[in-house]
């Protein structure tokens, strides 16, 4: 049972991690679309 346990914990932290960077990857587009909308709509 340890074994399994542990086995099911490390696949729900892999599926963790790869949901946060995927939120990440949309925060870091998200951002950097907003960067670019002050960008077009700031003359510089």
């Amino acid at each position: 049972m340890k074994a399994y346990d542990n086995e099911s914990i490390e696949a729900e932290k892999q599926v963790y991690h790869s949901l946060k960077f995927r939120l990440n990857d949309k925060l870091v587009l998200q951002k950097s679309k907003i960067k670019d909308g002050y960008k077009s709509e700031i003359p510089q």
